[in-house]
């Protein structure tokens, strides 16, 4: 069965293959894993009540830092040195998460990455 989305999540739950299209051109292929593989980057997060802590831009991996509400989100390219240095440093972490990057992130990227090589 065929079907077509733009509800990326979607897509990751109900498809056994993802075929990512720009501009009618196929930019990749695969299994929803093997696309958010593509985009090499995982996400450590974990609760804060105060302010975002100084330094987490700092260290191992970790390429974005943001926060929603009350969770302070870490984009990294390594997330075991990233947690590693996060645990034996002086930050506060409570119910720490690691994941891996969502087939949104990969498609950004991918669409990204097309854009600049037509340019």
């Amino acid at each position: 069965m065929l079907f077509s989305t733009h509800y990326l999540e979607e897509a990751d739950e109900a498809a056994d293959r993802i075929t990512v299209l720009a501009k009618g051109k196929v930019l990749v292929e695969g299994t929803g894993e093997e696309i958010k593989r593509t985009v090499g980057r995982r996400s450590v997060s974990f609760r804060s009540d105060g302010p975002v802590p100084t330094g987490l831009e700092l260290l191992p991996g970790v390429c974005g830092v943001e926060r929603h509400h009350d969770r302070i989100r870490l984009q990294t390219t390594d997330s075991d040195a990233t947690i590693d240095a996060l645990l034996s440093g002086d930050f506060t972490v409570r119910d720490l998460e690691s994941s891996g990057g969502s087939l949104e992130e990969a498609f950004r990227a991918l669409t990204s990455a097309a854009q600049e090589e037509k340019n």
